[in-house]
């Protein structure tokens, strides 16, 4: 991760149904550089999963609609911090039907946010200066969101 890190807007996602190969295709163009060292950003298998465990909605003629690729997004940038229902419960109250693409978006910008508050102050360090800052910075920022986001979904 980086601190160009950039989510897709929900006026950016396409507009027409994807099927899961697109859907994928897509996960990976805008996260395959979060998540080195990995084939994929998501799998076929866990997105079937995910919809067997109704996280996700299932597809309609094969097609994933867009709300279902926004919650793809969040499911592929939270699922290695959060459990699988602490990001389905996130999904369902920042995306009820109401408020879809503003929840989705306050979401795609704090993550933003967190990134760049981890790498923000590393300019002008040597290496290990800045490996180390940036560790502080992460220990600072992200986790202690993180932790506190955790707390507000298990209210």
């Amino acid at each position: 991760m980086n601190k160009e890190f950039k989510l897709p807007r929900w006026n950016e996602l396409p507009n027409v149904a994807l099927y899961l190969d697109q859907v994928l295709s897509l996960l990976d163009s805008y996260l395959s550089g979060v998540l080195p060292g990995r084939k994929s950003v998501l799998t076929k298998t866990m997105v079937n999963n995910y919809v067997k465990q109704k996280i996700i909605p299932p597809p309609v003629n094969k097609k994933y609609e867009k709300k279902t690729v926004a919650a793809l997004f969040l499911v592929a940038c939270l699922k290695s911090t959060f459990a699988i229902p602490d990001i389905a419960r996130l999904i369902a109250i920042a995306m009820n039907d109401r408020d879809m693409a503003v929840g989705y978006d306050a979401i795609c910008d704090h993550m933003e946010r967190c990134v760049k508050a981890a790498f923000a102050g590393g300019e002008g360090k040597s290496e290990g200066e800045a490996v180390d800052y940036l560790m502080e910075r992460v220990a600072d920022s992200f986790a202690c969101q993180l932790f506190v986001m955790k707390k507000h979904l298990n209210r």
